[in-house]
Formats: structure tokens, C-alpha cells, sequence
């Protein structure tokens, strides 16, 4: 899940690239010149980095009256392999919320630096505590509810 917080508007969102691997629209990747392809990040302080978003899917039971999806719903959240995305740079001072994150509550409150996690596990793409606190481009807002679900906040700091 992605929620913009407060952005600048007018600026360039990339949508020629599809998506490599699976991805959640929230997701931290990077891309892939060459095969015009995003990928989860591998690389610790890349700087070229930027947030997945999909364009909106509307359903045909939705848009004949039936009952409206939420952002949350699983057809709207996933990304498929090979499905155009969105990506979205990141610029210093710009807020948003993802429920990509993985750490101790302790160490996600307001004040924390984040990075974007490269291990080859079930963190890849998310925000995850820096360590030992060490200054970083993410700074934690602390946790923000959405509709019942709870995401990360985080502020983008050059």
C-alpha cells in the first residue's frame, strides 16, 4: 500500500517500465536500462531509487454499480510480472506511507533513520531500521493508520 503524504506535483512519473519480478504497489526497485524492467533493489546506497505504483484497475462489476474496491484490495495492490508500473522519484522533503516495512517498533518510531533493504529475504524492497540509528535518506514519521491498517510514514531527507 502507498499513500502520498505530501509530494510536489507536476513532477515526471516513469511509466514505460514493466515489472521483473512480483512487486506491492509501496515497494522501494530500481530500473533496468536495458530491458526497461524494474527490479527489486540489490545494491545498498543506490541513488537511483524510486516507489512502485500502478495506475487504478477498476473492475467490470464496479463500474456497473456493483460495489466499489478498495485500495487495499489484492487486485489493486499487486503488481503482476510484466504489468507497466509507475515509478515515482523521490524528492528531499516529500512524505509518504507504505506498508513495505519490516522492524521492531522500537526502532520504526519517529525520529529513526530507514533505509531500503537489499538482504535476499522477505525484507527486500521494504524499509528497515538503519543500523545502529546511522544517518540515512529515510527518516521514520513514526506509524500512520489508513482504514484500519497501519503503515510507516517516512520522510525522504537528502
Amino acid at each position: 500500500m502507498l499513500r502520498v503524504l505530501q509530494a510536489n506535483s507536476g513532477k515526471i512519473i516513469d511509466s514505460q517500465y514493466k515489472a521483473k519480478v512480483a512487486l506491492k504497489r509501496g515497494q522501494f526497485v530500481n530500473k533496468k536500462y536495458d530491458t526497461k524492467e524494474v527490479i527489486l533493489p540489490v545494491t545498498a546506497g543506490l541513488t537511483e531509487i524510486y516507489l512502485v505504483d500502478r495506475g487504478l484497475i477498476t473492475e467490470t462489476a464496479a463500474t456497473a454499480g456493483g460495489q466499489i474496491q478498495t485500495d487495499y484490495d489484492t487486485a489493486l495492490e499487486n503488481i503482476a510480472i510484466g504489468e507497466f508500473v509507475n515509478l515515482i522519484p523521490l524528492a528531499t522533503g516529500e512524505r509518504y506511507a507504505t506498508d513495505a516495512y519490516t522492524g521492531d517498533t522500537a526502532d520504526l518510531v519517529a525520529g529513526k533513520y530507514l533505509v531500503v533493504s537489499v538482504a535476499l529475504d522477505a525484507t527486500l524492497g521494504q524499509l528497515v531500521p538503519s543500523p545502529t540509528n546511522t544517518k540515512s535518506n529515510f527518516i521514520s514519521l513514526g506509524y500512520y493508520t489508513d482504514v484500519n491498517n497501519t503503515l510507516l510514514s517516512f520522510e525522504f531527507v537528502q
